[in-house]
């Protein structure tokens, strides 16, 4: 991947890129959260 320099970004497409990377960074933590609800409810 070839980074961007954040001059370039506007502001919507830095916000949306910042979006992507919470979500992406939090998603194996809800799988997990998600995962450890059901071993709980069996």
């Amino acid at each position: 991947m070839s980074e961007k320099s954040p001059l370039k970004l506007n502001p919507r497409e830095k916000f949306l890129s910042l979006i992507m990377e919470l979500i992406n960074s939090s998603l194996p933590f809800i799988n997990k959260f998600d995962r450890s609800c059901e071993d709980n409810s069996e």
